[in-house]
């Protein structure tokens, strides 16, 4: 199987959904940096202090649980906002946590999964129309992959800017193919 770091984006154009979203996964020890443009992103509404936001470049065909993921290339970011911090109330740090991450990469059939967590305050209310944040400096590391994947990044930080669409349809879409993937990763007795 081949293993691709460098992965083709899919442009999706898909109303209240495109966006410049920027991710960049730089590796800690290797000169390595993954910055793939995720075109979709979309959030859903878990409380009132919760939220998770999905970003990816897949296209639509790609994201049908169960698609052959020997063909399908490109990624899927799930941001989980499990604290929207408080003035007063909540540690505003870079150093504290408020969201777990997954950065979940697709490769003809090779998938690496890595996770990890950051501090994100978003800069719109969780359930507005749509919500932006950005998360700088965040740590991640491959916690799954296949044994066709190549770990190029090892430890590695997180940095994102995005601006999400309150899109449940699509969230719950993205959600359950990122659940799919997780369970075949599983199936597959991943590492």
């Amino acid at each position: 199987m081949r293993t691709r770091l460098a992965l083709v984006a899919s442009v999706l154009v898909l109303a209240g959904c495109v966006n410049d979203s920027a991710v960049t996964v730089r590796s800690s020890t290797e000169n390595v940096v993954d910055s793939p443009r995720l075109p979709t992103a979309v959030y859903r509404v878990g409380s009132a202090n919760t939220a998770e936001v999905f970003l990816t470049d897949l296209s639509p065909e790609a994201l049908e649980p169960g698609t052959d993921l020997a063909v399908v290339d490109g990624r899927i970011v799930q941001l989980r906002v499990f604290l929207v911090p408080r003035a007063g109330s909540t540690p505003i740090d870079p150093t504290a946590s408020s969201l777990a991450i997954r950065h979940v990469v697709l490769s003809g059939g090779a998938l690496g999964v890595y996770s990890g967590g950051g501090f994100m305050q978003p800069r719109d209310r969780v359930g507005s129309p749509s919500v932006s944040g950005r998360v700088a400096g965040a740590t991640v590391r491959l916690t799954a992959r296949t044994p066709e994947f190549v770990d190029r990044l090892g430890a590695a930080s997180f940095d994102a800017s995005f601006r999400a669409t309150l899109d449940e349809s699509r969230a719950n879409r993205i959600a359950a193919r990122l659940d799919d993937v997780l369970r075949r990763l599983e199936s597959a007795g991943a590492k």
